[in-house]
């Protein structure tokens, strides 16, 4: 298994490959480069996961570092723990100090926390991402340079003027908590209780649920909101040849994609299921020049459905969705369980494009976790609040496209 500070270098490597893509994409090796960074380092998470439950068992159980012992300190008495140096020069966690506030969540446990939001399939989570040490209000420039072209100059002839028109967004640190996650004394001071394992699936569950959900469906600053993606592509209007849009109108609600499973025959509403005629009319409406990280985003029901169109004989019109890779018309497809089904009259349904250009999310990294160990003691109970902070804002829109489906 990788050491720590192994993984700290692998760590490292991945976030200096990230950085890159702000000005150009990955090449192959790049990617194939990060790809083996990150399942060496899941790899590492799951075995040390792995001792840990073996330790609840009675066996081998991974040392903890001074901080994590620390950390675990302070979820078991609600008191935060300092380190502090001892004459062998190692650092060890030992004594307590009163605190009224939140303790800043460590770097590992905020990781695993991360790890776990994900498993929520947000929209957000193929976003460009930026982070920043604070969460004021952080404007950004945004420019459209569709109408821009170069020119043929003739010999001696004087080079006229190109003017760029910029505007700016401001993107915010919108606060998200679990509320309260209550545990019993007995529970958390039970020694052979992963009270880490734990706060961190209870908080997951309940930020990862909400900001999916604002990854799809935000409305912006006016609600104190992220902006979701069906709003802001719903903003740009339909698409229409030759313009950009930010969706494309379903063909009729008649009877269009072939058959569905064993039913002959259904409307994109009815089998919440786009018709072949939408999905190419959705790769059209997105500019070639966003093609190279294109992709569908689907919810798993869509993605049933999709695999069960199949021709008049029973066999399955796109063969490339039935594999652990699915792909569709060239481009891979994503599961997004936030994904809102196929509605009639309404923006919604899958969405194709790039979403690292369309749209930005901005992560806050001063994630807090607070020990309520005096408020519910008449329950003998401690309670958990963790609050992170992040937003999602619209970058350009032009590389991505979603569908209005026909009234049913």
């Amino acid at each position: 298994m990788l050491s720590k500070r192994e993984a700290e270098l692998k760590l490292e490597r991945m976030r200096e490959l990230v950085a890159f893509t702000e000005t150009r994409s990955l090449t192959s090796d790049e990617k194939r480069e990060f790809d083996e960074l990150d399942e060496a380092l899941t790899t590492r998470r799951t075995v040390i996961k792995h001792q840990k439950h073996e330790g609840l068992r009675g066996g081998y159980s991974a040392p903890m570092t001074p901080e994590e012992r620390a950390f675990d300190a302070y979820l078991r008495t609600g008191q935060p723990h300092k380190l502090i140096e001892v004459r062998d020069n190692t650092t060890q966690a030992q004594s307590t100090v009163p605190s009224d506030g939140g303790y800043t969540v460590p770097q590992g446990f905020f990781e695993e926390l991360t790890v776990a939001l994900k498993a929520y399939s947000a929209f957000s989570d193929y976003y460009r991402t930026i982070e920043t040490p604070t969460g004021n209000p952080m404007p950004f420039p945004t420019n459209n340079p569709i109408d821009t072209e170069g020119s043929i100059i003739g010999e001696n002839t004087q080079l006229g003027f190109t003017q760029y028109t910029f505007g700016d967004g401001m993107m915010y640190a919108w606060a998200y908590t679990n509320d309260v996650v209550l545990a019993s004394w007995e529970i958390v001071q039970d020694s052979a209780f992963g009270i880490q394992e734990f706060v961190t699936e209870r908080c997951a569950e309940a930020i990862g649920r909400k900001i999916a959900a604002d990854s799809a469906n935000g409305v912006g600053a006016s609600s104190k909101q992220p902006v979701g993606i069906y709003p802001a592509l719903t903003a740009m209007g339909e698409w229409s040849s030759g313009d950009s849009g930010g969706y494309v109108t379903g063909a009729s609600s008649d009877t269009l994609v072939p058959m569905v499973g064993n039913v002959d025959g259904v409307s994109e509403v009815a089998g919440n299921v786009l018709s072949p005629q939408t999905i190419q009319g959705m790769v059209k409406a997105v500019d070639p020049a966003y093609y190279d990280q294109a992709a569908w985003y689907v919810n798993s029901s869509q993605l049933v459905n999709l695999r069960n169109i199949c021709d008049q004989y029973g066999r399955p019109l796109y063969t490339s969705l039935q594999g652990t890779s699915p792909s569709l018309e060239g481009f891979p497809v994503n599961l997004v369980q936030a994904a809102s089904d196929v509605t009639a009259s309404t923006v919604s349904g899958p969405v194709f494009g790039n979403l690292q250009k369309a749209m930005i999310k901005r992560v806050a990294r001063d994630a807090s976790l607070m020990v309520l160990s005096e408020r519910y003691a008449d329950f003998r109970q401690y309670g958990y609040i963790m609050w992170l902070r992040q937003d999602h804002q619209a970058l350009d829109l032009r590389a991505a496209v979603t569908v209005l489906p026909a009234a049913s």
